[in-house]
């Protein structure tokens, strides 16, 4: 449950970094958000279709996708290749396919070898301070679509 929850830290930490980023006022349907002058232009119009909310959005949702996040803050580059397995490792500790940190809520800390709580344990630090330590840059890079 640990390493559940690690990665859900990790993930509202950078949609925090994109909902500020970007100005994010609104969502639809869990897919689309949206800054404040995309919610005006919408609130103006009429007969307002689901095309329409998918060409008026700011950024799609990443979801559970750290990758996509980082992209979408234009930081996924920037990271060291030791970073990257570390996010890697946080994202998908057990290495199987399909099975991400968000399937880990039915998995105990118990059934991971010490040597691997560990290494998660210290991986999970070390990208927590990594993206504290560049909130700032995140913050004054400008934005852009997905």
């Amino acid at each position: 449950m640990c390493m559940h929850l690690g990665g859900i830290i990790i993930e509202c930490l950078l949609k925090s970094y994109i909902v500020k980023k970007y100005k994010i006022k609104k969502i639809k349907d869990l897919n689309y958000w949206y800054d404040i002058e995309s919610v005006d232009e919408l609130m103006n119009l009429s007969n307002v279709t689901g095309n329409i909310y998918k060409e008026k959005k700011t950024l799609k949702n990443p979801k559970h996708d750290f990758v996509k996040a980082l992209k979408q803050l234009n930081q996924y580059d920037t990271m060291s290749d030791e970073m990257t397995d570390k996010l890697d490792f946080i994202n998908n500790p057990l290495g199987e396919d399909k099975n991400t940190f968000i399937d880990l809520r039915y998995i105990h800390e118990d059934d991971m070898s010490e040597n691997e709580f560990t290494k998660w344990f210290q991986d999970f630090i070390a990208l927590r301070n990594w993206l504290e330590n560049h909130q700032y840059i995140i913050e004054e890079v400008s934005g852009g679509d997905e």
